[in-house]
């Protein structure tokens, strides 16, 4: 299993963003929010520059952006026009894209979304958590999926010990 998307032809030092999902995004769900991500990122300007920018569902829980900032960088008013194609991209379906009361996990073989309550119970040490907040680059990528003990998610399992 992949623990990280990919993006082929964009630089590593690209701009990533990672949107976690408040519920599975089922088939439906990924179509809408797909077909609105592609609408937005095709007219995606920042100071009336084109982005050159990518989008994927991954895993069924998150919606990752890729900007490659070579071609053109985003500014606050572009990054505040993609926040706002997110959420109302998940509007259209239902879900959240906000919501940090939940984190996503490896589980039995698959990603599984918990809430923050429950990781006492469920998430051991050496569970695989995705770590999403600290990433600003395809590069950084690599460390999108970490043991729980080395997540900010680790002081949580400690607290149980």
């Amino acid at each position: 299993m992949q623990m990280i998307p990919s993006f082929p032809g964009f630089p590593e030092n690209s701009r990533v963003w990672i949107f976690q999902a408040d519920a599975r995004i089922d088939t439906n769900a990924a179509d809408m929010i797909r077909k609105a991500m592609e609408d937005f990122l095709s007219e995606w300007t920042s100071h009336d520059k084109k982005m050159q920018a990518v989008q994927t569902i991954f895993l069924e829980h998150f919606l990752v952006v890729a900007l490659n900032e070579e071609a053109a960088g985003a500014s606050g008013c572009g990054i505040d026009k993609l926040m706002r194609a997110v959420q109302n991209a998940g509007h259209t379906c239902g879900i959240h894209f906000f919501d940090r009361t939940r984190i996503v996990t490896w589980l039995d073989n698959k990603a599984q979304l918990i809430s923050l309550d429950d990781v006492p119970g469920l998430v051991q040490a050496d569970t695989p958590v995705f770590e999403f907040h600290h990433i600003q680059s395809l590069s950084d990528l690599k460390q999108f999926c970490v043991p729980a003990a080395q997540s900010w998610i680790g002081n949580r399992i400690k607290a149980r010990a």
